[in-house]
């Protein structure tokens, strides 16, 4: 995920606190939200993430 812009922003994404991040700048993960800074990034590994009950 990238912001190219210089404000904050939200991004919905089911089961973002249990992601790793791989790599990022400017990153927040909560229960179904990520939050990036200003011109942050993040590459997340949804394979470490549960999704509803599928685990």
């Amino acid at each position: 995920m990238l912001n190219p812009g210089r404000h904050p922003v939200e991004l919905p994404l089911p089961g973002a606190a249990d992601a790793t991040p791989l790599v990022g700048r400017g990153v927040r993960t909560e229960a179904g939200v990520v939050e990036l800074d200003g011109h942050g990034y993040v590459v997340l590994d949804l394979g470490t993430a549960r999704v509803g009950s599928a685990r």
